[in-house]
């Protein structure tokens, strides 16, 4: 039995082999062999095995134990993952909630013949950057650019990849404590975000604002827009998040589990 190979990306980035199925993946990174553990994490499906690592001990070492049971993981390698694993390796993403429930997002490749564009663009995109850095972040750019722009060669504190997603950002932010509408992500400064929307407004040369540099423990799925990204260099992958309305008539216990209703 040939292993499955996965890329972890959230919360942690790392190259996984297991004999397990996605799901069962999913069920067993998120909660383990043992009660008590509980853990949202995000990981991507490679069709193939591509990319500078050891795939042959991984055959080796990723085989059935003794009695029988299938191998959980075998981890070929922790860091600088993303950035060696080539396009067309991959295959769907999963987001996986804190009590193993599953997701599956599946590609699509972006390229300049997409007319995709955020609904309800106001002029500035605010993103949660997913691996291998970690800020919340807000740009004048539309995803694809500043995807692009966080990984070209000419900006200064660039990435060879990176895997972020668009959150929603709220109808009635500017009049936030006056309409009470504070969710997950405005809940503790939201002044704080106003004053980084404003200033990355007015100063056109700026790329990109840093907005926080620890929101991965208030992350929630439920304020993904639209949809998971992975940019190097003149190339954006994409995987669509689904409808509210298609998850509750597909996977409705995942949309409980992650909050989304």
């Amino acid at each position: 039995m040939k292993p499955y190979f996965y890329l972890s990306v959230f919360p942690m980035e790392a190259l996984i082999a297991s004999q397990l199925e996605p799901e069962a993946f999913a069920s067993y990174m998120a909660v383990g062999a043992r009660k008590g553990s509980a853990e949202a994490l995000i990981f991507i499906q490679l069709k193939e095995a591509k990319g500078p690592f050891n795939w042959d001990e991984a055959l080796a070492k990723c085989v059935p134990h003794e009695k029988g049971q299938p191998k959980n993981s075998f981890y070929l390698s922790i860091y600088r993952v993303l950035e060696h694993i080539p396009f067309d390796a991959l295959g769907s993403l999963y987001l996986v909630t804190r009590d193993g429930r599953s997701l599956e997002l599946k590609s699509a490749v972006w390229d300049s013949s997409c007319d995709f564009v955020p609904e309800k663009w106001r002029g500035v995109g605010l993103y949660k950057e997913l691996c291998p850095v970690l800020p919340l972040v807000v740009s004048r750019l539309k995803p694809a650019e500043f995807g692009a722009y966080m990984t070209a060669p000419s900006t200064r504190t660039r990435v060879p990849a990176l895997l972020f997603t668009d959150l929603r950002i709220i109808d009635d932010l500017e009049t936030l404590h006056a309409s009470g509408n504070i969710g997950n992500v405005y809940d503790e400064h939201p002044e704080h975000l106003l004053t980084c929307i404003q200033e990355i407004r007015q100063q056109q040369e700026k790329g990109a604002k840093v907005v926080d540099r620890t929101y991965s423990t208030r992350f929630s799925y439920s304020l993904i827009h639209s949809g998971i990204f992975l940019s190097k260099p003149q190339t954006t992958f994409f995987w669509p998040m689904p409808s509210i309305q298609s998850i509750k008539e597909t996977k409705y216990d995942w949309g409980r589990s992650a909050e989304l209703f």
